[in-house]
C-alpha cells in the first residue's frame, strides 16, 4: 500500500535544503526510502528539470512523462540513459520519447535531434546541463520549452509519471511497474511580486518551483 503526502517541511529521504519547496512523496509501509526524485522550475518559456534515481545500474534509463491524466497514452517523455560505455559525451545520454496508447515514438538523444533537426517535430528543444552517475545513482539536469507541452494539452498544469527500464537497442523498453504517479508541476512560469527588503524594491520572482520525490518500486 502506498501512501500519499503532501507537506512542505523536511522529510525522510529529502535533503535540508528542500525544505519549504512543495513536496509529493510516495511512502510504501515496507520501506520509508525515497528512490526517485524530480525538481521542476519553469520561466514561462522552458523549463529545468533535475531528475534523480537511486539503484540506477549500467543500460538503464530513468524517466518522467508529462500527462494530462496520469496514463501512458498521448504523453511526452523525457529521459536519461546510464549507459557506461558511453559515459564520455552527455548529449548521447539524454532524449525525448512520445507515448501513444504505451507505446513509444523514439524521437531521439540529444545528439540524434541536432544531426537532424526534423526529428524533434515537437520543438521541445531538450538540451543537458549536468550529467552524473555515482555507484547505483544516476543525476541529470536538462531543459526545454514548455509551450508544445501546454499547447497540446491545452493547460499549463500537468501530471507528472515517473519510471525506469533497460535500455536495449537505443530504445526505451517497457518499465512494468516501476512506473509511478509523481504529483502534478506547474509550466506556466506564474509570477508574483515579492518585496525586496534590503533595497525596499520590488522583485519579480517565480513561483513555478516544484519538487517531487516518489518511492518507485523497483522490480
Amino acid at each position: 500500500m502506498k501512501i500519499g503526502l503532501h507537506a512542505k517541511c523536511c522529510l525522510d529521504g529529502v535533503g535540508k535544503d528542500e525544505c519549504g519547496k512543495e513536496l509529493s512523496v510516495w511512502h510504501d509501509q515496507k520501506d520509508d526510502n525515497v528512490n526517485g526524485r524530480l525538481s521542476s522550475t519553469s520561466n514561462g518559456t522552458h523549463t529545468e528539470i533535475e531528475i534523480f534515481g537511486n539503484d540506477i545500474l549500467d543500460k538503464t534509463w530513468l524517466a518522467i512523462a508529462y500527462s494530462s491524466d496520469k496514463t501512458m497514452k498521448d504523453d511526452f517523455v523525457v529521459y536519461c540513459i546510464r549507459d557506461d560505455r558511453v559515459s564520455n559525451d552527455n548529449e548521447l545520454m539524454a532524449g525525448i520519447a512520445y507515448n501513444t496508447d504505451h507505446k513509444n515514438e523514439m524521437i531521439g538523444t540529444i545528439k540524434d535531434v541536432e544531426a537532424d533537426p526534423k526529428k524533434d517535430r515537437f520543438g521541445l528543444n531538450l538540451s543537458i546541463q549536468e550529467y552524473n552517475k555515482e555507484e547505483g545513482t544516476l543525476y541529470c539536469k536538462m531543459t526545454h520549452r514548455v509551450d508544445p507541452i501546454t499547447d497540446h494539452f491545452n493547460m499549463t498544469k500537468v501530471e507528472i509519471l515517473m519510471a525506469k527500464g533497460v535500455w536495449i537497442n537505443n530504445s526505451l523498453t517497457y518499465h512494468g511497474k516501476t512506473r509511478n504517479t509523481v504529483g502534478q508541476v506547474e509550466l506556466s512560469g506564474a509570477k508574483k511580486k515579492k518585496k525586496n527588503s534590503a533595497s525596499n524594491s520590488l522583485t519579480l520572482v517565480s513561483t513555478a518551483v516544484t519538487l517531487l520525490a516518489t518511492k518507485i518500486i523497483f522490480f
